[in-house]
């Protein structure tokens, strides 16, 4: 396959995924490998983690690895097929979740998701919970699927994270 010709199809895939890819998904749509190495080594992609790329003409962003490790965890599924049915997906939770909402200060230097049913993963610093969050529940936030504000600062309450970096609005509530 040409290069030109595998740009252009990986593009109609990444248009929708801030720039980002996995190698499962390219192979859905025609790219094959090979061809994911050729433009890797002409600097047209880059990999972000293992079988997860990002086209270098999309800029990076604050939740880049973040966004990559959730293409990773189902990567034969494009991004609007996964948020179609967030509920039964990697749910973004937590300190995790409590950044996307700018609700707090936390560090991110581990990630939180939560699904239901047991996985288990071999990155040190990603924690996966087996919990079943309810629809009502779950938002999308900056593109992912996370807990609301609410549900995100209760499970903060409920993991005695240290709750001094939490933001309150106006009102006194969270944000």
């Amino acid at each position: 396959m040409k290069s030109l010709d595998a740009i252009k199809q990986l593009s109609e895939i990444t248009a929708y995924q801030w720039g980002m890819f996995t190698s499962a998904q390219a192979d859905r749509v025609g790219v094959p490998r090979y061809s994911l190495s050729r433009l890797e080594s002409f600097g047209q992609i880059e990999r972000l983690q293992h079988g997860v790329y990002r086209i270098v003409a999309a800029p990076p962003d604050e939740y880049e690895e973040l966004r990559a490790l959730w293409l990773k965890f189902r990567p034969k599924l494009f991004a609007y097929e996964r948020i179609a049915s967030p509920e039964e997906d990697f749910i973004v939770v937590g300190q995790t979740a409590a950044i996307l909402h700018g609700m707090a200060d936390y560090r991110m230097d581990r990630f939180e998701f939560a699904h239901n049913g047991r996985r288990q993963t071999r990155v040190s610093h990603v924690i996966l919970r087996n919990r079943a969050i309810d629809s009502s529940a779950i938002i999308i936030k900056s593109g992912l699927p996370a807990t609301n504000s609410q549900t995100t600062y209760q499970d903060l309450v409920r993991q005695r994270e240290d709750m001094s970096s939490v933001r309150l609005d106006e009102a006194g509530d969270w944000l």
